[in-house]
Order: C-alpha cells, then sequence, then structure tokens
C-alpha cells in the first residue's frame, strides 16, 4: 500500500507492506515526525484496507478519533496528527479520493460473493465479526450488542438496540432507535425508517454490514408508501405520567351545574310564596 506523509511542506511516500506500523516522534517509528509524540498513532495493513488506532486523540478526515478506538481509513482520507504531520492512503487511481463511509462500496466488491436464495441477509465487513452473516428471516430483527438482538455485534460503540430492519411486503427497511449512536447507510446519516437495496452498507458504531436481498429493487415512490414507526431506546424512555389539574381548573359536570339551578330556583319560588302569605 502506498501511503503519503508529510510534515509542513515535505511530502513523501511510503510502500507499507501488510502489517502493524507506528507513527510519531520516536526514533523506532516506521514513520518519523519529530516532535510528536512516540508512537502517537498505529497504522494496520491489511491489503487494500488501513485501520488506524490512537494513542492520543487525533482527527481522521473531519472527525475527531478517540484514543484507542480503531477506524477503517479510507483512500484519501487524511489522518491528522497535529503539529502539520499528516498521514494518507494514496488512492490507486485518480478519482479514488473518498471519505471512509463513501469507499464501502468498494470494500463489499473485495468480498466473497454470498449466495442469496429467498431469505435477505447481512455480513459483517469489519471488527470482530468480520465474515459473519446472518440471514434475515422475520418480519422485524435487532440489530446491537445486547444479548437479546437477533444480529449481536461485539463493537462497543453500537448501542445495545441500535436499529431495527423491518420487512414490509417483500421490502426491507432499516429503522435506527431513537437515542442510539447513529446510523449510516452507504455514507449518509439516516434518522429515520430507510428503504435499502442490494448492496447497501449499513455504519453502526466501528461496524460495517453489508445488506443482501434477492429480486429487484423496489421504487422510490413504492418505498415512500410505508413508515415504520421509530422506536425509542431505554435510555430515552420515560414513563408516561397523566398530567395533573388543578380543582380550580377542572369543569364541573353538567349534571350538576342543573342540579344547582333547579335548587336555586326552588328557594326563589319558596320565599315569594312566604311573602304573599305574610302581606
Amino acid at each position: 500500500m502506498h501511503v503519503e506523509f508529510a510534515l509542513g511542506h515535505e511530502v513523501e511516500v511510503a510502500e507499507l507492506a501488510d502489517g502493524t506500523f507506528t507513527a510519531g516522534g520516536g526514533e523506532g517509528d516506521a514513520l518519523h515526525f519529530p516532535g510528536l509524540p512516540k508512537a502517537l498513532a498505529t497504522l494496520e495493513v491489511r491489503g487494500e484496507r488501513l485501520f488506524v488506532t490512537a494513542s492520543d486523540s487525533l482527527a481522521v478526515g473531519k472527525s475527531v478519533l478517540p484514543r484507542q478506538v480503531r477506524r477503517l481509513v479510507g483512500p484519501g482520507e487524511v489522518i491528522r496528527l497535529g503539529r502539520g504531520a499528516m498521514v494518507r492512503q494514496v488512492p490507486a487511481r485518480q478519482g479514488d479520493a473518498q471519505s471512509t463511509a463513501c469507499v464501502l462500496q468498494a470494500l463489499c466488491s473485495q468480498e466473497p460473493k454470498v449466495l442469496t436464495g429467498r431469505a435477505a441477509s447481512l455480513t459483517c465487513l469489519t471488527g470482530e465479526d468480520q465474515g459473519l452473516t446472518w440471514v434475515l428471516a422475520t418480519q422485524e430483527t435487532v440489530i446491537g450488542r445486547g444479548d437479546g438482538c437477533a444480529v449481536r455485534v461485539r463493537d462497543r460503540s453500537v448501542s445495545r438496540r441500535h436499529l431495527r430492519l423491518i420487512q414490509l411486503k417483500g421490502r426491507f427497511f432499516a429503522a435506527p432507535v431513537v437515542g442510539t449512536n447513529g446510523l449510516f447507510i452507504n455514507g449518509k446519516m439516516v434518522t429515520r425508517s430507510t428503504p435499502l437495496r442490494g448492496g447497501d452498507v449499513l455504519e453502526l458504531g466501528l461496524t460495517l454490514l453489508r445488506f443482501d436481498a434477492p429480486g429487484s429493487a423496489p421504487s422510490k415512490a413504492e418505498d415512500a408508501t410505508i413508515i415504520v414507526a421509530p422506536e425509542v431506546s431505554e435510555a430515552k424512555r420515560a414513563p408516561l405520567r397523566r398530567p395533573r389539574v388543578p380543582a380550580s381548573s377542572r369543569r364541573a359536570p353538567r349534571f350538576e351545574l342543573v342540579a344547582v339551578a333547579v335548587g336555586v330556583t326552588c328557594a326563589a319560588f319558596g320565599f315569594a310564596v312566604t311573602l304573599a302569605l305574610l302581606g
């Protein structure tokens, strides 16, 4: 893999074979940047894939990478180490510079093809569950790291109940659970139920899942006819309480008002009769 690294205006290109390398200011770092902490970042090369783990917070693309979090880096994405130091994978072809999320389709094409039958499936592309495939044979499939999930992923950045896959009339919809750590489909963040098509990549936490479905994809007009009700995560869920209405603002029932009116009328009539008899 060709990797470009720069400090200020000095740019160099190195060829990294498969393996693990460190970048920082230490003499033993494969990518040496004077003035930076020793082994600031660990780069892992696996074929055409580049992963980075930082010993301290640094930036990858437009986002901050927390310490000790392993992240997939796409061709052309810049790892900013600080003090003008940066590392990036040189795209194999011109125009391949993309964000991590946008390069997922290329990564999928490198994975072994999954033979799909009548049932749809999910295939894990990264992380501890890489290579595992789950068949989606039920109407609703819950995905997360909790014990009760039908598709359970070993990723601490994934919520216990992260999203639901809903099957309606042969179509599949991804419905993120409200209050989770976010869901991206083909690099775009989604906050509501979204129709899925074969080859779509779901990104939850550090886990990438490819959706494979047999048959032709539905049209956009058909997609718009179904809305999946959102689910609220346990962290956001609160018990429903009936609002308390002050006694002064409550309306009296109608029959009570009628009874009061009849009583007042009778009292007035009796008073008038008494005055007539005394007169």
